[in-house]
C-alpha cells in the first residue's frame, strides 16, 4: 500500500487555511487541562492527597513540600519542549510530534484521575501523572504555534491566541474539587484533552505537514553561526526565567497564602485556588474605577504644564471646552517647548 503524501506547502489565499479549525481545539484543550489541573495542584497535594489511601488517613503534605513538587512538575513541564523540538525538527516532524505527545498527555491526566486506585500508592500515581504531563507538553508547547504557522500562506495574515481555555479552567477546575473530588478534577481536562487529540488526528488530510530538517538542520543549529545566535538569545531568556520564576508563584505561594486572605469579593467568597481567576476581575474592576480619576490626573498634568494654555483656557473660562481639545494639548503639551509653535494653543473663539 502506498504511503499518503501531504501537502508540504499552503495555498496563496487570504481565507482561514482549512486546518486552523482542527488545532485551535487542541491548543485550547491542552491550557485548559495544564492549567486547570496546575490551579488545583498546591490544594490537592495539601488538602486532599492523604485522605486517597482507601481505610487509612495518611501523612498531610507540608506547604514547603507542595511547593516543592510544583516548581519541580513546572520546570519540568518547560525543559521538555526542548527535547519536543528536537524531536520535530530533526526526526518526526511536527504534527507527528503533536499527535504522539497529546496521547502521552492524556495518559498524564488518567493518571491522575485514578489515584486512589489498586497498584499503585496515591503518590506514586501523583508523581507518574505529573512526569506524563510534562513530558507531553514537550511536544504541544513549542509545536503548536508554529504548526499553526505552516498553514499560512504569504499572503494570509490571520492569527488565532486561545487563552479561553487557560481563563475558563481558573475558575472551573476548582469548583470540580470541591464539588465532586480529585478524580473528576482532574478526568474531566483528561477527558477533553483526549477529545481534542482525536478532532487534531482528524485534521491530518488538510494540514499542512512541513518535513523535519533531518542532519541538516541540527547541523546548522550547531553551527558557529547556530551556536552563536543561541548565545545572544540566551542573554534575553536569562532575565525572561527570572521573571517566570517569580510568576508561577501564583499556583504554589500565592494560593496557600490566599488561605489566610479575605476572598470575598463581587459577593461571592472565592475558592482558595481560584485566586488567579479573582486577580483578572478584580484587576479589570479596578481599571474601570480608576480610569476616569486617571484621566482627570494625566489632563490637570498636561494642562498645569502648558502655561499658555492655561492663560488661554481661563480667558475662555471653559472646562468643557478643555476636555474637548485635550487629546491636541496632550501631543502638543508633551512636545519639547523649543519646538512648540504659537499657533499650536490657538483654538479661535
Amino acid at each position: 500500500m502506498a504511503k499518503q503524501k501531504f501537502r508540504s506547502v499552503p495555498d496563496e489565499t487570504s481565507s482561514l487555511p482549512k486546518g486552523i479549525k482542527y488545532i485551535i481545539g487542541n491548543e485550547a484543550a491542552e491550557r485548559f487541562s495544564f492549567y486547570g489541573m496546575r490551579t488545583i495542584l498546591v490544594v490537592f497535594m495539601t488538602k486532599y492527597l492523604h485522605y486517597m489511601t482507601e481505610g487509612e488517613v495518611g501523612t498531610e503534605m507540608s506547604d514547603a513540600k507542595a511547593n516543592e513538587y510544583y516548581h519541580n512538575f513546572v520546570a519540568a513541564t518547560y525543559f521538555f519542549p526542548v527535547l519536543g523540538s528536537f524531536l520535530s525538527d530533526i526526526l518526526i516532524g511536527k504534527y507527528r510530534t503533536i499527535l504522539w505527545l497529546s496521547i502521552v498527555y492524556c495518559l498524564g491526566h488518567l493518571s491522575l484521575a485514578l489515584m486512589g486506585a489498586s497498584g499503585l500508592a496515591p503518590g506514586s500515581w501523583l508523581m507518574v501523572g505529573l512526569f506524563l504531563i510534562a513530558f507531553g507538553s514537550g511536544g504541544i508547547k513549542p509545536c503548536v504555534s508554529a504548526h499553526v504557522g505552516d498553514q499560512f500562506g504569504k499572503k494570509n495574515s490571520n492569527y488565532f491566541a486561545i487563552n479561553f481555555g487557560s481563563t475558563a479552567s481558573t475558575w472551573m477546575t476548582p469548583l470540580l474539587l470541591k464539588w465532586y473530588g480529585p478524580h473528576i478534577a482532574f478526568g474531566v481536562p483528561g477527558v477533553l484533552m483526549a477529545l481534542a487529540t482525536l478532532m487534531f488526528w482528524m485534521g491530518r488530510n488538510v494540514f499542512i505537514h512541513v518535513p523535519p530538517g533531518g542532519s541538516r538542520f541540527f547541523r546548522e543549529t550547531f553551527s558557529r553561526d547556530g551556536i552563536v545566535a543561541v548565545l545572544k538569545l540566551s542573554t534575553i531568556y536569562a532575565f525572561v526565567a527570572v521573571f517566570w520564576g517569580l510568576f508561577d508563584q501564583t499556583g504554589s505561594s500565592w494560593v496557600i497564602q490566599a488561605e489566610n486572605m479575605d476572598r470575598r469579593f463581587l459577593g461571592v467568597t472565592w475558592l482558595q485556588s481560584q485566586i488567579q481567576f479573582v486577580s483578572v476581575c478584580h484587576l479589570s474592576q479596578r481599571t474601570q474605577s480608576l480610569s476616569a480619576d486617571t484621566h482627570q490626573k494625566n489632563l490637570d498634568r498636561i494642562l498645569s504644564d502648558s502655561g499658555q494654555f492655561r492663560g488661554c483656557c481661563q480667558s475662555a473660562g471653559s472646562y468643557r471646552r478643555r476636555r474637548h481639545t485635550f487629546h491636541r494639548v496632550a501631543a502638543v503639551g508633551l512636545r519639547p517647548a523649543n519646538q512648540r509653535r504659537g499657533h499650536d494653543f490657538n483654538y479661535g473663539a
